[in-house]
């Protein structure tokens, strides 16, 4: 395990902070680690009577072209998951939904955050 030995905040806007760690590693040797800090989210796998996927094609400024993705999103102040995952779903798509089914926890980006996202199952 690292032991970390001074905490920076770098950077902070509205949907992100940036952090830099001065570490120890088990070697004894220091280095700096950065991360960044973002609120908890959800994703929604949505299927048709069909079994068919919604896949969402968004233009992502960081890679400068479009990718396919889950409607999702951050989880806003005092919501609920569940609450979250209807809004996101309906913010990104237009449809309402309901009778959400919890699938699991997970970290997108676990290499640079601890942010979580909860998947969602629901089907039509």
């Amino acid at each position: 395990m690292f032991k970390i030995l001074k905490t920076k905040k770098v950077y902070e806007t509205k949907f992100i902070t940036v952090f830099e760690d001065e570490i120890e590693f088990p070697s004894g040797q220091k280095g700096i680690y950065n991360f960044i800090a973002r609120k908890n989210g959800v994703a929604i796998l949505a299927s048709d009577s069909q079994d068919r996927i919604l896949l969402l094609k968004q233009y992502r400024y960081p890679i400068k072209d479009f990718s396919w993705s889950l409607p999702a999103g951050s989880i806003d102040d005092n919501e609920n998951l569940e609450s979250a995952a209807v809004r996101e779903f309906k913010e990104e798509t237009g449809f309402e939904i309901s009778s959400l089914q919890k699938i699991n926890i997970f970290y997108p980006l676990d290499s640079c955050t601890a942010e979580t996202s909860t998947l969602f199952f629901w089907q039509d």
